[in-house]
């Protein structure tokens, strides 16, 4: 379902690997920035500090196994804030239920574009 994560950091020591160039160039200025890290994980004896709210949710998600406030009910995607949630669940194409324990899809529709609006 996922296209596969064809662009890697170029940052010397920096695993991470992307779906798309913009994606990683987001993460490249992470390593050069001069923003703040203002956002300190909330799990003790975790040192990390983060300069995006979503980054830290992503962080303490992944890492330390927080639930978020806001999720897909039936991707189960989470999201830093309930706009991006409700963003998400608004542009839900279709929702699938397989087999008999039922797995669930959920596909986005693509972008709006001048002719569909």
């Amino acid at each position: 379902i996922h296209e596969p994560k064809r662009f890697p950091c170029r940052h010397e020591g920096c695993s991470n690997q992307f779906r798309s160039a913009y994606t990683r160039k987001l993460h490249e200025k992470t390593h050069a920035s001069k923003t703040p890290r203002v956002f300190v994980c909330s799990f003790p004896s975790c040192n990390v500090k983060i300069s995006r709210r979503h980054d830290l949710l992503r962080h303490e998600v992944r890492k330390h196994g927080k639930k978020s406030e806001w999720q897909c009910q039936f991707c189960q995607t989470f999201f830093s804030s309930e706009k991006t949630q409700e963003r998400h669940t608004c542009s839900k194409k279709t929702i699938q239920t397989t087999g008999t324990g039922g797995t669930t899809a959920c596909w986005k529709l693509p972008r709006p574009t001048p002719e569909t609006q």
